[in-house]
């Protein structure tokens, strides 16, 4: 699904506030997103050789060659796999220390902190 123009300008948007806020790590977030972009797609040229070889061991009625084949495409796509899985595990940002707030509290402290602040608009309204 395309984006729309307000979608795509916002996209454009946040990704300058990024490089502004932080070069290094938007650098490094756009290089680990090409580098696995290439490895997948040498992969999956790998997954489409090893199918032609078990077209061209069904052809040749030579079945070690269409097993080797089978075998090929199985590796091509597992690595593919793999690959987008560790490469989107990479392009999740992580927050440094020195931006990283102290919890107070944790999970649970913050969700009744919410309820508390939602129960509180609704009395306010209710007056």
């Amino acid at each position: 699904m395309a984006l729309s123009e307000h979608e795509e300008k916002l996209l454009q948007e946040m990704e300058k506030a990024l490089y502004a806020e932080d070069p290094r790590f938007a650098t490094n977030i756009r290089s680990a997103k090409v580098s696995g972009r290439k490895i997948s797609g040498v992969f999956a040229l790998v997954s489409v050789i090893g199918a032609a070889g078990v077209v061209a061991g069904l052809a040749s009625q030579m079945p070690l060659v269409g097993i080797l084949g089978f075998a090929v495409t199985l590796f091509g796509l597992y690595k593919v796999v793999t690959g987008v899985v560790s490469t989107s595990r990479t392009e999740i940002p992580t927050m440094n220390k020195k931006s990283a707030k102290p919890k107070k509290g944790g999970f649970l402290k913050g969700a009744a902190d919410r309820f508390e602040q939602r129960r509180e608009g609704d009395n306010d309204q209710n007056r």
